[in-house]
């Protein structure tokens, strides 16, 4: 039998995009979406179609890697409340699509593991 480990500090294991288990240093998607969430909130500046693009690329983000919503959820979820109930047309839909984008991960992480559950 092999010996189960933590993994190294710093290391994260979480589902990528291949749907299976990798390994990556965290901070780095967490920066990213950072960075991300910056330019949706409007923070620098940018006319709202570069904002928009900040909202579809925080939406690809927590599809592929819902493990980055642990780290970001402190800033995301408020923005979301925010531009959700008060921005203008466009970026209320891009939220409203990250939104989707959340619980349709969701969902399928639960169904993949009622599906390990069943295997066992």
């Amino acid at each position: 039998l092999t010996e189960l480990r933590a993994p190294p500090k710093g290391v994260v294991l979480g589902f990528g995009p291949s749907r299976g288990l990798v390994e990556r240093r965290s901070g780095g998607l967490e920066q990213v979406m950072e960075s991300v969430l910056v330019i949706a909130a409007g923070e620098t500046s940018d006319p709202n179609p570069v904002r928009v693009e900040g909202w579809r690329a925080a939406a690809s983000i927590l599809r592929h890697d819902l493990a980055v919503l642990d780290e970001t959820w402190s800033r995301l979820g408020p923005l979301l409340r925010a531009h959700l109930s008060d921005a203008p047309l466009p970026l209320r839909i891009q939220a409203a699509k990250v939104v989707e984008s959340l619980v349709g991960a969701v969902e399928e992480r639960e169904e993949e593991e009622e599906e390990e559950g069943a295997a066992k």
